[in-house]
């Protein structure tokens, strides 16, 4: 099962990406923006012989990977999990000890790291790490007796699947991270390295704010929309700038992103999009699938639920090369001809 992370990939979603695999295989995996695994879990941990290579910058999230890798740790922390409640007063515990522990402010053991990890992105709102998901925030907010039945449902369940799925899934990942060398540090320092055909580069960086739901803001690094490790506009060109290089260098990549869309479906804005200049250095951008924006929500801006509307977007990938496992028949894709 796909780990709940905010903007990790579903399951749904990577299988529809794996048609676009190049079809002489993969024989370095390398995952620049690793989060919670869900792409690496799918694709390179169930194929053989494929060497898998994962960058993350946010150390909490290193630690929590280190923890399910090892066998004595991973047990501790699933002990551990049993005594977790799901409370805002727990929650709020369990964020003090994420954030400073990836600020470096004060330390704790790696399985108490992880555990916070874990219990911050359950229980939080769209498991940004941002604010707690409260099953009573809903009361008084407009909802029929129907759709708040569901609501309690759904966040009861999200209680229940931690406490009875989180183990299991936890313990398949310790069979599939084992293949995973796993590195703490910013991929931007080492991903031009790895510009050779016989590396496949997947790069699905944090979204700009426009494409998450929310406005622009001043600050180059805004303080946790959704990722505790964000990028800038300016980090983004950086990365494409070295994405370029890389592939020039012969390596095959593939780049997750996504476009808001008009009422017949097709994608708004791709000429003013940065990573249309990829398209320019022989990349080909297509359309995966639909889907649906979501903002960041906190305690300080909920709105009344029937002000609140999702945008519907199409998920894209930008590809280097042509051989795909699957048919190019089944897919709406854009060149720079296209474009220009």
């Amino acid at each position: 099962m796909a780990s709940r992370y905010y903007g990790g990939k579903s399951e749904k979603y990577v299988e529809s990406i794996l048609p676009l695999l190049p079809d002489d295989g993969i024989h370095r995996f390398v995952d620049c923006f690793f989060g919670m695994g869900n792409a690496t879990r799918q694709i390179p941990c169930k194929m053989t012989n494929t060497q898998v290579v994962a960058y993350e910058k946010e150390r909490g999230l290193c630690a929590l990977h280190e923890v399910i890798k090892d066998d004595v740790l991973l047990e501790e922390l699933i002990n551990k999990i049993k005594n977790v409640k799901n409370t805002k007063e727990y929650f709020q515990h369990s964020m003090d000890i994420v954030k400073a522990y990836n600020s470096r402010e004060k330390d704790f053991s790696k399985v108490d790291v992880a555990l916070a990890e874990l219990v911050a992105i359950r229980f939080s709102r769209n498991s940004a790490r941002n604010s707690y998901r409260n099953p009573r925030s809903y009361e008084g907010r407009g909802y029929d007796a129907i759709t708040m039945a569901k609501k309690r449902r759904v966040l009861d369940s999200i209680s229940e699947k931690f406490y009875n799925q989180m183990p299991i899934e936890l313990i398949e990942k310790n069979y599939n991270w084992k293949k995973i060398e796993l590195i703490n540090d910013d991929c931007m320092n080492h991903i031009e390295k790895w510009g050779s055909n016989e590396n496949f580069i997947f790069i699905d960086p944090p979204y700009l704010p426009n494409k998450r739901g929310l406005k622009e803001r001043n600050d180059k690094k805004p303080v946790n929309r959704g990722y505790l490790e964000d990028m800038s506009a300016d980090d983004h060109n950086i990365l494409i700038d070295k994405i370029i290089k890389t592939s020039n260098a012969g390596a095959k990549c593939m780049i997750c992103s996504n476009f808001e869309i008009d009422v017949e479906g097709n994608p708004i804005g791709i000429a003013d999009d940065p990573y249309t200049r990829l398209l320019q250095h022989g990349f080909r951008m297509v359309v995966v699938k639909k889907c649906y924006s979501t903002a960041i929500i906190t305690e300080k801006n909920i709105k009344s639920p029937v002000k609140q509307k999702k945008k519907p977007k199409v998920e894209v990938v930008y590809i280097n090369y042509r051989n795909i496992v699957g048919s190019w028949g089944y897919y709406k894709y854009f060149d720079w001809k296209d474009i220009c």
